[in-house]
């Protein structure tokens, strides 16, 4: 998942004071840039949330993060990675995680939908894909060893510890998912009206 991360003196200490805050007050987040995951997202949570935060584009997520730490920034979205350890630091606050479900890495992190925004989830996501010629014994091979790598233990913790959770699907079952996470992002440009700035 995403991790919603705020400037430490932004008077918004819960996803709900942020939505209340930004139905007040013009609100700038910051993203990694134009299309990236963190801008997807939080144009997704103006809509569901029905607010209008305005959208700052840097040349990668360090670059956001930089602004949301020194103020020049309300919020971003971001891999954990990048906001964990500079909100055990107090250089940062942590809101909420857009998956469907809190976080292995961050148990005591609510979700931002039952924070106030049902309907939420947003997960950044990697799988294997081949060519679509390749042959079907091959697939299934390739698929049971990934799922045999995923099961290891240390590839298990290390990837928690990132903040990443494990999926062994089927080739039929990430193929669905893959067509329903187009249409959802799809829907989400059409909605919001997202343009290449």
């Amino acid at each position: 998942p995403l991790v919603l991360a705020t400037h430490v003196n932004l008077p918004a200490k819960s996803v709900a004071e942020l939505i209340a805050l930004a139905k007040v007050k013009p609100l700038l987040y910051g993203s990694a840039g134009t299309g990236t995951g963190g801008h997807m997202c939080a144009e997704l949570f103006n809509h569901l949330a029905n607010v209008r935060a305005t959208h700052v584009a840097y040349k990668g997520s360090a670059a956001a993060t930089n602004e949301v730490v020194s103020g020049q920034l309300a919020f971003q979205f971001a891999g954990p990675i990048t906001v964990v350890g500079l909100a055990k630091a107090g250089r940062l606050r942590l809101l909420a995680v857009t998956s469907p479900k809190r976080a292995q890495a961050l148990p005591d992190l609510p979700t931002v939908a039952e924070s106030g925004v049902p309907g939420f989830a947003v997960t950044n996501w990697f799988g294997m894909v081949a060519p679509p010629a390749t042959p079907a014994p091959l697939i299934a091979r390739l698929n049971a060893e990934f799922k045999q790598a995923l099961a290891h233990n240390d590839v298990r913790t290390k990837l928690i510890a990132e903040g990443s959770e494990m999926v062994a699907s089927s080739p039929a079952e990430f193929r669905a998912f893959i067509a329903d996470d187009v249409r959802k992002w799809a829907n989400v440009v059409r909605v919001t009206k997202m343009t290449i700035e």
